[in-house]
C-alpha cells in the first residue's frame, strides 16, 4: 500500500484537455447558439444528455488503455517550433484535425447508427474545446508543455495544466457561472467566428503558443501570468462554444 501511494504522488500528472469546468464551459455557450433544427437532432441523438456533460466524456475513456491508445492522438497536433500547423507531421494515426473531419462525417451522414453519432458528437464538442488551447497546438519536444514543470502556489504542475485547469480554478466560478460571464458575443463576432474552418482556429491557438512561454517563476508570478493571459483564455473558451454551436447548425439541417 505504502508502494502504491509513492508511486501515485511521483507519477506526473496526465493532462486531460481544457479540464472539466472549461469543457463544460464550452458545451454550455454552445447549447444557447444552436438553431431549433440541431436541438432537435441532438435531442434524438443524446436524449436528455446535454452538451456540457458529453464535453468530459472522451477524458473520461481515457481510463481504459485500450481507449487511450486508441484515441488519444486524436486530442492535439504538434508542430516543431517556427512551423505553422499546415507545416505540421501528421502521424500515421491522425490528430485533432483530422479527427474532427472525421467525426463530422460522421455526424452529417443520415445513415450513420446512433451509437456512432453520439460518439461523434461526444468527441466534436470536446476535440472543438481542445483546439481552441493553445498548448494542444503545441512544439513535440515537450509534450505542449507536459514536461514543462512548474509551481503553482506551491504544488508542482505542468505548464499545460496551468492553462487547462489552473487558471480557470483561479476564477473559483461553477462552469454555469462561467458561462455566463462569457457569452455576450456580438452578432458580428458570431458570425466572424463560425465563418472559418478548423484549420484556421488550429493556427490562431498556434500564433498564441509563444507567448504561452513567456514567465519566470517568482514570487506571486501566479497572479501576473494569469492578468496577462486569463483574457485570451476567456475568449478561446466563448469562441470554441461559439463555433462548436456553428458546427453543429451546419451539420445537423
Amino acid at each position: 500500500m505504502k508502494i502504491l501511494l509513492l508511486l501515485v504522488l511521483v507519477i506526473p500528472q496526465v493532462s486531460f484537455g481544457w479540464g472539466k469546468t472549461g469543457h463544460r464551459v464550452v458545451g454550455e455557450i454552445a447549447e444557447s447558439h444552436l438553431t431549433d433544427l440541431a436541438k432537435l437532432h441532438l435531442r434524438k441523438i443524446m436524449g436528455h444528455e446535454k452538451l456540457p456533460e458529453a464535453s468530459v466524456w472522451p477524458d473520461r475513456i481515457k481510463s481504459d488503455p485500450k481507449l487511450r491508445s486508441q484515441y488519444n492522438h486524436w486530442h492535439y497536433l504538434n508542430a516543431l517550433k517556427g512551423k505553422n500547423v499546415s507545416q505540421r507531421k501528421v502521424q500515421p494515426k491522425g490528430d485533432i484535425l483530422s479527427a474532427i473531419d472525421h467525426y463530422s462525417k460522421i455526424l452529417k451522414d443520415s445513415k450513420s447508427p446512433k451509437m456512432d453519432k453520439l460518439h461523434a458528437v461526444r468527441f466534436l464538442t470536446h476535440f472543438i474545446g481542445d483546439l481552441h488551447q493553445p498548448l494542444h497546438t503545441g512544439y513535440p519536444d515537450d509534450k505542449g508543455g507536459n514536461d514543462i514543470l512548474v509551481k503553482w502556489f506551491g504544488k508542482e504542475t505542468t505548464l499545460h495544466n496551468v492553462w487547462d485547469e489552473s487558471m480557470i480554478q483561479l476564477e473559483e466560478l461553477s462552469y454555469t457561472e462561467y458561462a455566463t460571464k462569457l457569452n455576450h458575443p456580438s452578432k458580428h463576432d458570431i458570425k466572424t467566428w463560425q465563418a472559418t474552418a478548423s484549420i484556421i482556429w488550429a493556427q490562431e491557438s498556434r500564433d498564441y503558443v509563444q507567448e504561452v512561454y513567456k514567465f519566470e517563476q517568482k514570487k506571486y508570478w501566479e497572479y501576473d501570468y494569469t492578468y496577462q493571459h486569463l483574457p485570451f483564455l476567456n475568449k478561446r473558451l466563448l469562441m470554441a462554444g461559439v463555433r462548436l454551436a456553428g458546427l453543429f447548425n451546419q451539420l445537423l439541417k
